[in-house]
């Protein structure tokens, strides 16, 4: 590990034979990305004239990292001899089917706005279009798959949501488990958000209103603090509440953090936020870092994006990565195993699903947090409901099984 700026650890590691620079397709990926967003990466895919490209790699990446339609856009500007006429009609349709999936969403977003405030309920929306707005003006600019809402609202107001998305050809997901009410009981108290899905549409919708849903947890804030730096957002003559600009980089960054980075589409997302807030008062963002005890989780995400792409770095940043280096390495190093695809995501067997867990107990210093996170993965879940069904007042006994499982090597935890 050499010295770069600053003296900041530059985490050359990354780039040895295991993992991110010799695979050819992913610094293929990650550069195409990079030249499409304006960025630049810090170790460019240089094409040798002869050089083999796992053309079947490079579109399972290329959609599993969600860019499929950046690497077709830029396959075509930058390498357009590079793959088969096959590999790019693959890759072309993939980009339509996406594309539809995304115009799905947009033509509903307004009505389910509105089917949120007919129940009197302020309602914003944060990362999908409303990001896509934020960063490049366009709310089809980039792949997402749902429609994320945060609500101010109680259980009896979520009620009310919840009719309402019925009226128009929702229904939640939990509904059509085959599980009892007790069941359906302990999986809302696990999950941090409501899922409505249209099957007829195909579409999927997201509902948060506990702290802060999608980073319970780790980054919980007052739902009411939120909506009063929230800003608006337009498009196609409507106008849309969204998180304010210091939430909406805090959300990015600890979002990405809590799923160990796994997805270049996050890092774009978080590296075009780092290069055009530069005129972000970093030292007030950074004291709010503070108070919410995310300062380690956002400098060790700062310093793995930074290991892709050549970004400038906040002082205050800088000096916390120099006083705490060690930690910030072993962070950064166990991001680069989910991103690299050395652990999957979303994480399967035991061995992957600890690894997950000692990363994201890295991200805090706080014992709070370390006992909620470890607490979370003891809540019973679908595989326990599979063994058998236990009666409403018999519930306890999920308890004692998941732990049991686990420890006597169960294939899901």
């Amino acid at each position: 590990m050499r010295k770069g700026e600053a003296g900041l650890p530059e985490y050359d590691k990354l780039y040895n034979k295991r993992s991110i620079g010799v695979i050819p397709e992913l610094s293929l990926l990650i550069t195409i990305c990079a030249r499409e967003r304006g960025l630049i990466p810090k170790r460019p895919f240089r094409y040798r004239p002869g050089q083999g490209i796992n053309e079947e790699r490079l579109l399972k990446l290329a959609d599993m990292h969600g860019v499929i339609g950046l690497v077709y856009k830029g396959l075509i500007s930058w390498y357009p001899n590079l793959l088969t006429a096959h590999s790019l009609d693959i890759l072309r349709m993939k980009t339509l089917y996406k594309r539809i999936l995304v115009e799905r969403l947009l033509s509903e977003w307004p009505g389910l706005i509105q089917a949120v405030e007919r129940a009197g309920i302020p309602v914003l929306t944060f990362k999908g279009p409303a990001l896509a707005l934020q960063l490049f003006g366009l709310p089809d600019s980039r792949e997402y798959c749902d429609l994320d809402l945060l609500v101010l609202s109680n259980r009896h107001g979520l009620n009310s949501i919840i009719r309402n998305f019925e009226e128009r050809g929702y229904r939640l997901y939990i509904d059509n488990l085959p599980y009892s009410q007790t069941q359906r009981r302990l999986l809302l108290r696990k999950t941090t958000h409501l899922i409505l899905v249209n099957d007829q549409k195909h579409t999927v919708v997201e509902i948060h209103s506990k702290g802060f849903g999608p980073l319970q947890g780790l980054y919980s804030v007052p739902i009411k603090e939120i909506f009063q730096r929230c800003r608006i957002v337009e498009w196609n003559n409507e106008r849309f509440l969204s998180l304010g600009k210091e939430d909406n980089t805090i959300c990015i960054l600890a979002h990405g953090a809590k799923h160990a980075w796994a997805y270049l589409k996050w890092i774009l997302d978080a590296a075009i936020l780092l290069r055009d807030n530069r005129e972000t008062d970093w030292n007030t963002l950074w004291h709010k870092m503070e108070i919410l005890g995310l300062e380690r989780a956002l400098a060790a995400s700062i310093a793995f994006i930074r290991t892709l792409f050549d970004l400038p770095l906040p002082n205050e940043v800088c000096r916390y990565i120099e006083k705490n280096g060690n930690v910030i390495k072993r962070i950064v190093f166990s991001a680069s195993r989910f991103f690299c695809g050395k652990i999957s995501y979303p994480v399967q067997t035991n061995t992957e699903k600890l690894s997950l867990l000692l990363y994201q107990l890295m991200l805090k210093k706080s014992i709070s947090y370390k006992l909620y996170t470890l607490i979370k993965r003891l809540i019973p879940a679908e595989k326990e409901f599979e063994l058998l069904s236990i009666p409403g007042p018999f519930s306890f006994l999920y308890w004692i099984i998941r732990p049991l499982r686990f420890a006597l090597g169960g294939k899901r935890f």
